[in-house]
């Protein structure tokens, strides 16, 4: 698809803010991020995650948009994000994201998943998630997985319409789930709400994708956390402070 297929499109922009304050990088993304499309900004301050995200698609519904797409506080995105993931023309498209936060092993993983089965005793299996270590791009920028983060999403009404209606208002829930057999005893699953609504996506047929042309920040602590594959040689990030740069020139 090219730009002309969006003009009479539009989009709402939908941002979960609990503690009510957005970095200044991310704002200044958001400003730059050019809009091949009609598109609006809802920021959701002080809710629970899951309560912001079910109402942000209630609102993209009233509001009768094609796209939904959802960002993160603490996130920056390059200018030619939203027109790259439109392009892709897929129900649900995502971008790889890392973690905020390193992992016990000292590494940022990233927030796209493949799930597996997890053997709980009795013959049974509970399904879990762990993270993708990387994506093969000789064979293209689009890769389709079974879960992931809600930093950088992008999905068409015709997913997030039937998804909001079947779930009752709130495809996006925290999982906790005790399981009990004689051969293991307990075993809990417990997943987040973006991972709650990816799987619920998919039981109903929805494929998610993720485009790794698109590099979001990730505003971690105290670096920035951008996802790069093995052997790429990405120009390093320039220290907005001194570059007297925003961090979104970074993401070309």
């Amino acid at each position: 698809m090219n730009k002309q297929d969006f003009i009479n499109k539009k989009c709402l922009i939908g941002m979960p803010c609990g503690s009510g304050f957005i970095p200044a990088y991310t704002v200044d993304g958001l400003y730059k991020m050019e809009r091949p499309c009609q598109t609006s900004l809802l920021i959701m301050e002080r809710q629970s995650v899951d309560n912001a995200r079910n109402y942000i698609m209630e609102t993209a519904i009233n509001l009768n948009v094609d796209y939904l797409m959802y960002i993160d506080d603490d996130g920056v995105l390059a200018k030619d994000t939203l027109e790259k993931m439109l392009e892709n023309d897929k129900d649900i498209v995502t971008a790889p994201v890392m973690t905020r936060a390193e992992r016990e092993d000292g590494k940022h993983r990233l927030c796209c998943f493949e799930k597996y089965d997890f053997y709980i005793g009795d013959g049974k299996t509970v399904k879990k998630y762990r993270s993708i270590e990387k994506f093969d791009t000789s064979k293209g920028h689009l890769f389709s997985i079974d879960a992931t983060g809600g930093a950088c999403l992008l999905i068409k009404k015709e997913a997030f319409i039937p998804l909001f209606k079947k779930y009752g208002g709130r495809p996006f829930e925290f999982v906790h789930e005790v399981h009990e057999t004689k051969e293991h005893g307990i075993t809990l699953r417990n997943i987040s709400e973006d991972l709650c609504f990816s799987e619920r996506a998919r039981d109903n047929g929805f494929e998610i994708w993720v485009d790794t042309r698109v590099r979001p920040v990730h505003l971690g602590k105290p670096k920035f956390v951008r996802f790069e594959m093995e052997g790429e040689n990405l120009p390093p990030m320039i220290d907005p402070a001194k570059g007297i740069v925003g961090l979104a020139e970074n993401l070309k």
